[in-house]
């Protein structure tokens, strides 16, 4: 809470007997007791809420452009995910934003299963070479 004290000071001279009386009267005042409308700013709830999904994006991207020749497992994508903070699962995140991501698949080692991978698009590479 927010004080603020505000002293407010008084001068009194009182003729008695041709002596002069001096009172002394201050008090605190503060502001804590005002109530302030709450209103809430729709854009700016717009604002956050995208900036959340973005900052989502963000992580894998940085994680994907980390990894040697910037490719990445998805399954072992997956397995970071708890420490990438990421509240959903990266299925979900790439459905949600299918033109961030080129997903396809390959081996990890030769004479193994195909697995998916993951590698930015080539839309994204475009916007990063450019800044």
């Amino acid at each position: 809470m927010l004080f603020h004290s505000h002293n407010i000071s008084s001068y009194i001279n009182a003729y008695r007997n041709s002596t002069t009386i001096r009172v002394w009267v201050t008090f605190t005042a503060s502001i804590s007791s005002l109530k302030v409308v709450w209103c809430q700013d729709q854009k700016l709830d717009q604002a956050i809420k995208n900036d959340k999904s973005w900052r989502l994006c963000t992580k894998v991207v940085k994680e994907v452009l980390n990894e040697p020749g910037q490719v990445i497992p998805l399954r072992y994508l997956e397995k970071r995910r708890e420490w990438l903070r990421l509240p959903v699962k990266i299925d979900t995140l790439l459905s949600r934003n299918p033109l961030l991501f080129d997903v396809y698949y390959d081996r990890i080692k030769p004479k193994t299963d195909l697995v998916k991978f993951l590698r930015i698009s080539e839309r994204l590479q475009r916007v990063l070479d450019r800044n």
